[in-house]
Parts: structure tokens; sequence; C-alpha cells
């Protein structure tokens, strides 16, 4: 997008149009759903997690509070953002070539990324939840270091 926008590059300003609008602005869109936590995708899925371990919690009405006005600011966000780059031009643009397939495949596959992520929820949730009961767990760790002995000593 910065190098297809002449001088006004990444800088959120009025700038030339972009030739292939609409491509680069879906891939655009997917990319600010995803990271907005909008549901159907994986952000969706962590801010949901959050938002049901902060349950029982005595400061559950701020947790609330802070993920969904985060999300609600990050949606206004990337929608003024995508607004400005796509939408709001000055002048058309003059770069005409294609968008090289490289960066197009590239790309394309980090946001296929997302919804992999989110339908596979369950295994790498509890992927994660088990990496972080082995970091919280310090004994094996120093026993696969330092050997069962300091281990032991450790743990008395």
């Amino acid at each position: 997008v910065a190098s297809r926008r002449g001088g006004a590059a990444d800088g959120l300003r009025v700038g030339a149009g972009l030739a292939q609008r609409a491509l680069l602005g879906g891939l655009f869109l997917f990319a600010a759903v995803s990271v907005a936590g909008l549901p159907p995708l994986s952000g969706f899925l962590g801010k949901a997690l959050i938002l049901d371990a902060a349950r029982g919690h005595a400061a559950v009405f701020w947790v609330w509070a802070v993920v969904l006005a985060a999300s609600f600011l990050g949606i206004v966000a990337l929608a003024r953002a995508g607004s400005r780059l796509f939408w709001k031009t000055d002048a058309p643009s003059d770069v005409r070539a294609p968008i090289a397939p490289p960066a197009l495949i590239a790309t394309a596959a980090l946001l296929l990324a997302a919804p992999l992520l989110a339908a596979f929820a369950g295994p790498v949730s509890e992927y994660t939840a088990a990496a972080a009961e082995q970091i919280v767990s310090r004994g094996a760790y120093i026993a696969a270091v330092l050997g069962e002995d300091a281990a032991m000593g450790i743990r008395k």
C-alpha cells in the first residue's frame, strides 16, 4: 500500500488513489476484522477466553469494560484508517503495475491463518494452557537443567 500511494506512503492522510483498490481494500478489510477481534475469527476467540477467565474475579466489570472499549476503539480506528487509505484520494494513482504475486501470496497466506486459527481454536487453546502451566511450575524445568536432586531441594 505504501509503495502505491506516492508521497503519502503509509501515512494516514489523503494521497493518491490506489490501483487495484478493491483487492487491496478487501485484504485490508479482512485483516482489520481479524485484528479487531470480530467473530468468527481468532481475535474474537481470544477476547472470549479473556472475558471467560475474568468471571468470578473481583475486577470482572473493569476487565469487561476495558476489553470491550478497546475493541470498539480498535474497530473505529481501523475503519478510519481504511477509509483514508482506500477511499479518500486527491489524485489518481500513478502506479499501474499489478501487485507482485509473491507479495499477494504471502499476504493471503497470513490472512488465511486467522480463520484456521479460529477453526483449530480448541487444540491451540489446550497447547497454550499447557505451555502456561509449564511456565508456572518451575520444578520440571529445574529438574531438566540442574537434575532431579536440585528440583527436590526447591520443592521442599
